[in-house]
Order: C-alpha cells, then sequence, then structure tokens
C-alpha cells in the first residue's frame, strides 16, 4: 500500500516512480533514500511547470524523499523576486533542488544563485531536460554559473513502435510539405 504525504503547503499526492535504462524500458524503481532525504522542487507557475508536478512529486515520493517545500516562480519574476525566494531556501535544512524553468529563466535563476552563493559546495542542482537541452542556447556566463548543476533528459529505447510511429510520421510530413526532403523527426 502507499500512503499519502503532504508537503508543508497542505497539497496531498501519491507516489510512482519509473527509472528508464538502456537495458529495460520502464521498470518500477524500488531503492529507498531514507526518511531523511529531502529535495525541493522548483519550478515555473504556469501550464509547463504544472505539467511536470505530479509526475516528478511522484517519482520522488515513491523513493521515500521528501517534500517539504515547493518554491514557484513566476514565468517574469524580476531578479529581486527571485533572489528572494533563493533567500528563503538558504534559510531551509534542504540543500538538494530540482529546476524546472524555461531557459531564460534558468539562465536569469542560475545567474542569482550564484550571486547569493549558492551554487558552492553543500548544494545540489539538478535541471529537467527543459534546460539541460538548451544549454547550447545560453551564454557562456550562463553556463559559467551553472558549473556542477546535473542535467536529465529522458531515454526513449528504439522499439518497433517508434520505428512504425516514425515512419507514419515521415509520410504524414511528407505530404503535407512535399517540398521538404529526406524530414527527420528530432527529439532535442
Amino acid at each position: 500500500t502507499r500512503r499519502a504525504e503532504k508537503d508543508v503547503s497542505g497539497a496531498g499526492f501519491r507516489s510512482v516512480c519509473l527509472r528508464r535504462d538502456r537495458r529495460s524500458q520502464a521498470s518500477r524503481s524500488s531503492p529507498s533514500l531514507g526518511d531523511c532525504f529531502r529535495m525541493v522542487p522548483i519550478y515555473v507557475d504556469d501550464e509547463f511547470g504544472e505539467g511536470i508536478s505530479p509526475f516528478l512529486f511522484d517519482a520522488l515520493l515513491d523513493i521515500n524523499v521528501k517534500i517539504p517545500y515547493r518554491s514557484v516562480i513566476h514565468p517574469f519574476s524580476s531578479n529581486d523576486r527571485i533572489v528572494a525566494k533563493l533567500y528563503k531556501l538558504m534559510t531551509m535544512q534542504t540543500r538538494v533542488f530540482v529546476v524546472h524553468l524555461f531557459p531564460t529563466l534558468t539562465s536569469q535563476f542560475f545567474a542569482k544563485a550564484k550571486g547569493v552563493g549558492m551554487m558552492s559546495e553543500g548544494y545540489v542542482w539538478i535541471v529537467t531536460d527543459a534546460a539541460a537541452n538548451a544549454l547550447g542556447l545560453l551564454d557562456p556566463s550562463t553556463i559559467d554559473s551553472m558549473q556542477g548543476v546535473l542535467g536529465v533528459e529522458p531515454y526513449v529505447p528504439t522499439t518497433k513502435h517508434l520505428a512504425n510511429f516514425t515512419n507514419r510520421w515521415k509520410t504524414k510530413f511528407q505530404r503535407k510539405n512535399p517540398t521538404i526532403i529526406n524530414a527527420e523527426l528530432v527529439s532535442e
């Protein structure tokens, strides 16, 4: 049986975790990180951020990660507002954060995190694929402020189903766009 857990804001959720690797398409994970492991998700306050939230929370709770707080950032937050959020995070015991923001907001966020000293030893930063996939678009000073950040991205194994989907997509795309030759479906 699964137990429902609540964060300090009182929003309840249950847990499911899928781990993907090259050996299996999706397998239930069973590791427990213990009752003392805490992580704070930081996400943008819109459909983009809310879309990942239930899946992220469920996955973390399934491996017994506590979520004592959620930091929600407005998509057009000022630097002062971001710094205020960071100072609030600094007052907590949690030092592990998962960040799910648009690339431009990620850039702004990590520049400020570095400025307040949160990119130093003792903090762990993980970014979702939304930021990890956009690293090539960020300016060098932003990438410099993100030194030590771990990025994750989904792994989609090659299967017959995927190959069939790709072929159907190419056929449909070619019909609608006859002047474009050899279009590729890219997951970046």
